[in-house]
């Protein structure tokens, strides 16, 4: 069942013992408001549960690319399914994959921390395909060598999603199990102001607890074959 962010209101107000599904006597809506989005953000910062990937085109003679060329894929072209996606930005890049135009080949470019791309790849800016990439600062990537012509490059991110404004707003950017976590996160920032520290760490406590039984409903482990892969004709 996807919820709203009335649903979301109403939950943490239970949690937070205050009356009224909304306007509540103690906290108003629009600051739970806040908390709830907050609280989102912060399940995606955990979990990881936005991660994407959509494809941006590298272009001749251009070694950088800004996080908002790969945010303005995701809002227009959608993901891998074609689904556009409620994001506002990206928080970060995971891994880089390379087409190129003359085959069906895919190669995914190797990482490298900045100042080792810099001493190294940018020493000798030749033209030719890409095969390394990386990071400057939190919205902005780099690829060596500089692209000779143009390739697609498939993008795998993470990002952050719209916030929900509207009572009727539906929850489409983070899947169960951790949107069920969004009312008790919330209740968290809604107390941290309170004069209440007793209530804030048992309300963490929970929040933590809840967060790890979302790990265990979706563990992010998988046992490898004991066989090993074969190609097969």
């Amino acid at each position: 069942m996807a919820l709203t962010l009335q649903d979301h209101l109403y939950r943490e107000r239970k949690f937070l013992h205050d009356s009224g599904v909304s306007g509540g006597t103690k906290f108003d809506d629009t600051f739970l408001i806040y908390t709830i989005n907050q609280a989102r953000a912060n399940l995606v910062y955990l979990s990881r549960c936005t991660r994407s990937w959509t494809t941006i085109s590298l272009q001749q003679g251009k070694e950088w690319y800004p996080f908002s060329l790969v945010l303005q894929a995701l809002q227009a072209t959608g993901d891998e399914f074609g689904n556009t996606l409620p994001a506002k930005a990206i928080l970060t890049i995971l891994n880089l994959t390379i087409q190129y135009s003359s085959s069906p080949l895919r190669i995914s470019l190797e990482y490298l921390p900045w100042s080792q791309f810099n001493a190294i790849y940018r020493a000798f800016p030749i033209q030719i395909y890409p095969t390394i990439w990386s990071m400057y600062g939190y919205q902005q990537f780099i690829v060596a060598p500089i692209p000779s012509q143009t390739y697609i490059l498939e993008v795998d991110c993470l990002w952050l999603p719209n916030d929900l404004v509207n009572y009727t707003d539906t929850e489409t950017a983070i899947p169960q199990p951790w949107s069920d976590a969004i009312p008790i996160v919330a209740s968290y920032w809604a107390l941290i102001n309170e004069q209440s520290p007793e209530m804030v760490e048992a309300i963490k406590k929970i929040a933590r607890d809840e967060f790890g039984i979302a790990i265990g409903a979706t563990p992010p482990w998988r046992i490898p074959s004991a066989y090993g892969s074969a190609f097969t004709g």
